[in-house]
């Protein structure tokens, strides 16, 4: 009757959370969205759900038996029911799943929030229980609507109890025992045991009521002067014109102040006071005492004394250096759910840690705060951390952030991004199984210039873990650098990508500077063949924390692989890291041409073109079950992030309306880790792919097996044939397509049949000959399909049962398309002869 800030309700929240649809794992996301505290009411989020879940409960904190070591979670406890299983069509003609349409989802789960197991125990046995003693044994879940009786371990089921997955109509009682244990968690358990005198269930029905809440100070405050502000709100039916409050700053009243105000009800005013002084290495308590509105007293006292105990930051000197070596007290750690987070760690001598390996909550976020800094003596900053990270296979979504905040607090609303990244982004070392902890190879040092933050007073850092059910993450060796450094780094070549079919190019680098000065100048070198091909000078205007692309002069590019070397020096000072200023990068230029139709079966040496940064380790050609196919072999190579493109000759695709590709793939993972894949097309002679037609785990391409041994395809299972649209690149005249793969150790990946049709459908007819004739049932059309060995010219004759011509044609480049006639000709058998490849084939058709 009443929401948390005391205002009347009927406990219904209507919030649009920017989605479509929601999954489990985003719980945290969605229920902060609308959370009332959990200690006072029992949160329902009704919501449509992904997947195939209906709903979900958080079980109580309990010593019962079968709730031991339920994670205690406030911000997450309740209950989560997707729309469609909530509420019952008994009370109005609603979109609800036929099965669960009388709102027994909803008591369901209500059940298991009050601590109730399911009913069959969880396990498949007549030895599973569900910790209730009237409750009769049974073996698993019992699903749609039985006729009783049912018997199952001697008995008889119990599947019309609440606890069973039965449909709902199926469903109508708790059993004696379950409704005991029930009451021993409603009289015991935290934030169950509360709800009996929540005033939620109170009607806040006030005459003259005001509530005051903290504004400032909160959690952290900085070092100094701080200015108290409480809210006011107006509960009750009166309107309030006058205040008095008291602020306390340590248990001493250091102020009473009376203000004047106009609030109706509901609304609210912020209510401001005179500063107080904050000391370094101290906490300050403030509290706010409400002694009168309009002259009297309100009717409702527990809201009139908010108390906060405030943190004062440390301020920390620049330049600022933290190896944690030790869990130092000028660090914070923001830990809303009071669970796993921030730890200290032995790994590299000293460095924090959060376990998101045994992190179960997914969207939990934990932050790490750092000391205040004063930054308004120096133009330049500088920030360096350290990370390691692996991911847990290759699905998991870990993502780390680092913010900036000003004023000393924790309020992420207000906070600027300075980074952040997640997945393989994130991870500096190989996917795993296992419990992630990190050698020193495993480490990498991320560098984010700061200079626009520079010339501020208070400002802190913010690393924040968001759990995606992950792995371990690790963080040491943060520094703030206020020196004057000129440092940078090639990020990319952005044009062109690794093949092309021209013969000279114009290379394009992405470059970013790192350090803390401008680079107004620099000089470019391009060797070929070890070389030097071409030194330019460019003038610039790069700022710290940008990037710039400088263009080169066009480069020659010879038929097959070019090895191509880039520098990059500033004029003005000597590079902090020359290191990152060089990148060598291997340049195909592609000269033979095909057209499609076209197949690529491997077989024989073809005319596909391999690129691979370590020539042992790249893309081949081995022995398989379908003959010969090609393969990355990552099984046998232990070089993390090497890469090797297989790419398509320059394929003419001018004479498509519409176009697709097909390839069958076989794959293995190991240790849950796969490599990486990426198929993509270029229409502008390989300047850039821009068409992605695949991006991902190379092993969920295709529905690939489990081997801890070296990966051979040996049946057609093995195998998985995948569809590939190109409409977007037919009708252009210089097609390149390749597929890309990054080692990761896992397991070999193959490819075999890679076939481009000039048609457009993802489920084209199979035939085991070279054509098939057949009529459309649907159209009454003739159709044949083409599905050659090799593609060449057929000439076809078509003749009546008395030899008489119907039709003749020859068609040139025919490999494996379909061709339909719309013959007016009446019933009958028809011949049809064809020459092909220099033999002639004769085969009658029924005409319809």
């Amino acid at each position: 009757r009443r929401d948390p800030d005391g205002l009347a309700s009927n406990g219904i929240v209507r919030v649009n959370g920017g989605k479509s649809a929601w999954s489990i794992n985003e719980e945290v996301s969605f229920k902060s969205l609308s959370y009332w505290p959990a200690e006072d009411y029992l949160n329902l989020w009704v919501l449509n759900l992904s997947g195939s879940d209906i709903g979900y409960a958080s079980f109580p904190v309990s010593n019962l038996a079968g709730l031991e070591g339920i994670a205690d979670n406030r911000l997450t406890d309740g209950v989560i029911i997707d729309y469609k299983a909530f509420g019952s069509d008994t009370y109005g003609s609603f979109n609800l799943e036929p099965r669960f349409n009388k709102g027994r989802t909803t008591t369901h789960e209500v059940g298991h929030f009050l601590g109730l197991r399911h009913i069959w125990g969880d396990g498949n046995s007549c030895s599973a229980t569900d910790y209730v003693a009237d409750t009769p044994a049974q073996i698993g879940e019992t699903t749609g609507c039985p006729a009783h009786p049912v018997v199952e371990c001697t008995t008889a089921k119990m599947f019309q109890n609440y606890m069973d997955y039965t449909d709902d109509v199926c469903m109508n009682l708790f059993s004696i025992g379950q409704i005991s244990r029930v009451i021993i968690v409603m009289t015991n358990s935290p934030r169950r045991q509360s709800l009996t005198t929540s005033l939620g269930s109170v009607s806040p029905n006030y005459n003259l009521e005001a509530s005051l809440k903290i504004k400032f100070p909160l959690n952290t405050i900085c070092p100094g002067a701080n200015t108290p502000v409480a809210s006011i709100r107006n509960l009750g039916n009166t309107t309030l014109i006058s205040a008095q409050v008291a602020l306390f700053v340590n248990n001493v009243i250091t102020e009473t102040k009376d203000f004047n105000i106009n609030l109706a009800k509901g609304d609210q005013t912020d209510l401001t006071f005179t500063s107080f002084n904050a000391v370094v290495g101290t906490s300050s308590e403030i509290s706010f005492e409400l002694i009168s509105v309009n002259s009297s007293t309100d009717e409702y006292a527990g809201n009139n004394n908010p108390v906060q105990v405030s943190q004062v930051i440390n301020e920390a000197a620049l330049p600022y250096t933290e190896n944690f070596n030790s869990l130092t007290s000028d660090w914070e750690i923001y830990n809303p759910d009071q669970g796993i987070t921030w730890a200290f760690s032995n790994a590299r001598g000293g460095s924090m840690t959060i376990a998101g390996y045994e992190y179960d909550l997914t969207g939990a976020v934990d932050a790490l705060f750092s000391p205040v800094f004063n930054t308004s003596a120096t133009p330049y900053l500088l920030l360096q951390f350290d990370i390691a990270y692996a991911r847990y296979g290759s699905t998991n979504n870990d993502s780390f952030s680092v913010y900036l905040l000003d004023n000393c607090t924790q309020d992420f609303s207000g906070a600027t991004l300075l980074y952040k990244k997640s997945g393989t982004e994130l991870a500096t070392a190989p996917d795993i199984n296992y419990q992630f902890y990190p050698t020193e190879s495993d480490w990498r040092t991320e560098i984010i210039p700061l200079n626009t933050f520079a010339g501020r007073s208070n400002i802190r850092l913010a690393f924040a873990f968001e759990n995606g059910f992950g792995n371990n993450l690790y963080l040491d060796r943060i520094r703030l650098i206020t020196d004057e450094i000129t440092d940078l780094k090639i990020i990319n070549l952005t044009e062109p990508d690794v093949a092309v079919c021209m013969p000279s190019v114009t290379p394009k680098l992405n470059l970013y500077n790192i350090g803390t000065l401008d680079v107004t100048a620099l000089t470019g070198t391009i060797l070929q063949n070890g070389n030097i091909v071409q030194e330019k000078a460019f003038d610039l205007n790069l700022t710290p924390g940008n990037t710039n692309v400088i263009e080169f002069d066009p480069v020659t590019i010879e038929p097959g692989e070019n090895p191509l070397e880039f520098n990059i020096t500033p004029s003005s000072a000597t590079d902090a890291n020359p290191a990152d200023n060089q990148l060598a990068v291997k340049i195909a230029r592609i000269i033979k041409r095909d057209f499609i139709p076209l197949r690529q079966d491997f077989e024989n040496s073809g005319d596909w073109t391999i690129v691979s940064d370590d020539l042992t380790e790249g893309w081949k050609n081995v022995t398989t079950n379908k003959g010969t196919s090609a393969i990355f072999e990552s099984f046998n190579n232990t070089t993390y992030g090497t890469r090797s493109w297989l790419i398509s000759p320059i394929i003419d695709m001018r004479k498509a309306s519409e176009a697709s590709l097909f390839a069958d793939f076989s794959s293995a993972t190991r240790g849950g880790s796969g490599d990486y894949l990426l198929i993509a097309a270029s229409k502008n002679c390989g300047i850039s792919f821009d068409e992605i037609l695949y991006e991902g785990p190379a092993n969920d391409i295709n529905q690939s097996s489990t081997s801890n041994v070296y990966w051979i395809p040996s049946s057609e299972n093995h195998w998985t044939r995948k569809y590939f649209d190109l409409d977007a690149l037919a009708g252009e005249e210089q097609v390149l397509i390749y597929f890309k793969t990054i080692n990761n150790h896992a397991n070999n990946l193959y490819v075999d049949n890679i076939e481009f049709f000039t048609s457009n459908n993802p489920d084209p007819i199979k035939i085991k000959d070279q054509f098939f004739v057949y009529t459309d049932a649907a159209t009454r059309s003739e159709k044949i399909t083409f599905a050659l060995l090799k593609r060449g010219t057929v000439k076809l004759q078509i003749l009546s049962a008395i030899g008489q011509p119907v039709l003749e044609n020859t068609y040139e480049d025919i490999l494996n398309q379909t061709y339909t006639y719309e013959l007016n000709l009446p019933s009958g058998i028809y011949l049809y002869r064809l020459q092909i490849d220099g033999k002639i084939y004769t085969i009658r058709h029924f005409k319809p």
